[in-house]
């Protein structure tokens, strides 16, 4: 099973998110999953986190990664 991670802030919050080929994607927050909605701000932060992620996923598995917001 191979496995990605990475960490990174979200304004006053840690963001680890993780990929494995087994569980696909997850996130743990810290201290805690934000309550309220992220600004425009906090949204660019996990969005460049999430993306740096999946990027290196989809260099290590030779395609593409397909990302769908609601």
């Amino acid at each position: 099973m191979k496995k990605w991670e990475n960490e990174f802030w979200v304004g006053i919050y840690k963001c680890k998110m993780t990929y494995s080929t087994r569980d696909g994607i997850a996130s743990k927050w810290s201290p805690h999953l934000p309550k309220r909605g992220l600004s425009a701000q906090e949204r660019e932060q996990y969005r460049s986190g999430r993306d740096n992620l999946l990027a290196e996923v989809s260099r290590h598995m030779g395609g593409s990664v397909l990302v769908i917001e609601t």
